[in-house]
């Protein structure tokens, strides 16, 4: 079921998000488009980054921030970063949120300036349920937040308090490589992060953070996931990187607009982000609905002024009537997790061109079974 927004009744939070489309997926467009329009019927204040590549023309109308890059990485929390900068501070808090999420429940973003009165950093749903092309749900998942465990992690949203993100210096830039590095550090930070390029950055953003006293918690309602195109492959990326243990900057360069790209040729041949992983059907078992039950915030003792109710305008995007299936996860006591194997090994050490040939060519030649 589709939930037209209301409006907010706080005026200290904004919405940010950003359209980057590598792989060149219709539906990433008109997500992202479609989510732009629904904040527009709510008048709700957002912000937007738009990363194009080779010499592409913008798809979204105005977008706060243009930038250009020629590596495919994982930029999101790069632009993120940057979109923040240009944000009036009359916005103490924001939500970062990929542009595919559909909130069950109209108050969402009022209940987040309510919660984050009182945590600095707050997964914005309890649990995330999948759907796919036709709406129907393929898996649930309960947030990283609630379970505590990094192996959860989404990394699809989060809202945070402007003060402290300021104070930890935003979203790790170097993101880019490695799509948990940011929740780690929330939860596991005197840990490792397990990718040696990184591990000094990982300790002083983790050591940032502890400083900053981090306050983390989770919205207690569901939030839909959208189909948002074919999976993305880049699992060769995050394998190279674990396994090369050079200094950053001598395969990275920070670019005009403040991206880091990769400046290594073999290794920017062999990483494409533009493939996607052929994914096969996935049956769907059909469930008697439900009707789906309204939950409140989950903070102790927090009285909740319930908003006044805007007519909205209808919003063209359609998400079907689901139910989510959830399985009831532990909570882990150890976030010590093992570090995953490498889908296949580089040399211990690219330190000269000789080697880093080798590393290209195991690279290139290496095809998934």
């Amino acid at each position: 079921m589709d939930v037209a927004y209301l409006t907010p009744t706080n005026s200290d939070i904004c919405v940010v998000f950003c359209y980057y489309n590598p792989s060149n997926q219709a539906v990433i467009l008109e997500n992202t488009l479609a989510l732009e329009s629904k904040l527009k019927a709510a008048n709700i204040p957002y912000f937007t980054a738009e990363l194009v590549r080779d010499n592409s023309e913008s798809k979204l109308l105005n977008p706060t921030v243009l930038v250009k890059a020629n590596s495919t990485l994982l930029y999101k929390e790069s632009l993120w970063n940057l979109v923040e900068k240009k944000i009036p501070n009359s916005f103490t808090k924001i939500c970062f949120m990929d542009a595919n999420l559909a909130y069950t429940r109209a108050d969402w973003l009022d209940c987040l300036s309510l919660i984050l009165n009182f945590y600095t950093v707050v997964q914005p749903f309890n649990e995330i349920i999948m759907l796919d092309n036709s709406g129907n749900t393929v898996n649930t998942m309960e947030a990283a937040a609630k379970t505590m465990n990094p192996l959860d992690s989404q990394g699809c949203s989060w809202a945070v308090n402007r003060d402290f993100f300021r104070k930890i210096g935003g979203f790790p830039n170097k993101s880019v490589v490695n799509s948990s590095f940011f929740f780690k550090a929330l939860t596991a930070p005197l840990d490792t992060l397990g990718v040696p390029i990184l591990e000094d950055d990982f300790s002083s953003y983790s050591r940032n953070l502890i400083a900053a006293d981090c306050k983390l918690k989770y919205l207690n309602s569901p939030v839909n996931s959208v189909f948002n195109g074919v999976e993305t492959d880049y699992s060769e990326l995050l394998s190279a990187i674990k396994s090369v243990s050079v200094n950053w900057e001598s395969l990275f360069t920070l670019n005009s607009d403040g991206l880091w790209e990769l400046n290594d040729a073999a290794l920017n041949s062999a990483v494409n982000l533009t493939k996607v992983i052929v994914v096969p059907e996935v049956p769907v078992v059909p469930v008697v609905p439900v009707v789906p039950v309204v939950t409140v915030v989950a903070v102790e003792q927090i009285p909740v002024v319930a908003p006044v109710v805007a007519k909205v305008a209808p919003v063209a995007t359609v998400v079907a009537k689901v139910v989510p299936v959830v399985a009831k996860v532990a909570p882990v006591a150890s976030f010590k997790m093992p570090p995953k194997e490498p889908m296949f090994k580089l040399p211990a050490a690219v330190k000269n061109n000789v080697d880093r040939a080798a590393a290209a060519a195991l690279i290139s030649n290496f095809k998934k079974r």
